[in-house]
């Protein structure tokens, strides 16, 4: 029987385990749990900071939320609107560089996705020329240090109302930066929409018990086994 019990233990303690390791949420910026970013610029919530990155020494940005109309509302968005932007420039968007949005987390995150709004290729009104949309990401395990940029284009012809998830993975991460850029017309219209997110990453004091009680399951068992 305690064989039994033991098996039992480890069984569930590897899978609860592997459960929390798999675990993902999505945190959606166009809810209206993000409407307080509205004029500030810096804003946390749940554990997410959001930080406008000023656009030169003197030009301090401020966030902005669901300044513009929504993209697509059947990609499980709230979408009432466009998302997180930065301003005063434009405040519909995050705009070209050095302009730029910061994510930064309480604990280290494995990132699975970033979705954008209001990302598109055409071609401007009025000269006819073609353009890409670009939005560029890079993340921080220590919350100071920056890898490379990673530059993600926007699909041509565009997705329904702008809508696009870049496929950028990052483990361990502590921050993120989004800015946009463009390629033929020098303007952006890139707004964070939402960010996939592994909630547990790394083993947290929480878990390290449940860890330990499964290894001294196991390890029963196998003293058991021998034994007999």
């Amino acid at each position: 029987m305690t064989k039994h019990f033991l098996t039992r233990i480890a069984a569930s303690v590897a899978i609860a385990t592997a459960s929390m390791a798999a675990s993902a949420g999505v945190i959606d910026f166009t809810s209206n749990a993000w409407s307080s970013a509205n004029g500030q610029n810096s804003y946390s919530l749940n554990g997410v900071t959001l930080t406008a990155l000023p656009n030169g020494p003197l030009n301090i940005q401020s966030l902005t939320f669901n300044a513009g109309p929504c993209g697509n509302s059947l990609v499980g968005l709230a979408c009432q609107g466009a998302g997180i932007g930065v301003g005063p420039v434009d405040p519909t968007q995050i705009n070209v560089l050095p302009e730029a949005l910061r994510v930064s987390f309480i604990s280290a995150q494995s990132i699975w996705g970033v979705d954008f709004l209001k990302f598109v290729s055409t071609t401007t009104p009025l000269t006819n020329t073609p353009y890409s949309e670009q939005m560029q990401i890079r993340s921080s395990i220590d919350g100071t240090n920056f890898g490379a940029w990673q530059t993600f284009t926007a699909p041509n012809p565009s997705a329904t109302g702008g809508y696009y998830s870049a496929g950028f993975r990052a483990d361990n991460v502590l921050a993120l930066e989004i800015a946009g850029r463009t390629f033929g017309s020098g303007f952006s219209t890139n707004v964070l929409s939402a960010a996939s997110l592994a909630r547990i990453t790394v083993p947290v004091p929480a878990t390290l018990p449940l860890i330990g009680l499964g290894l001294a399951a196991f390890g029963g068992l196998s003293l058991r086994r021998r034994s007999a």
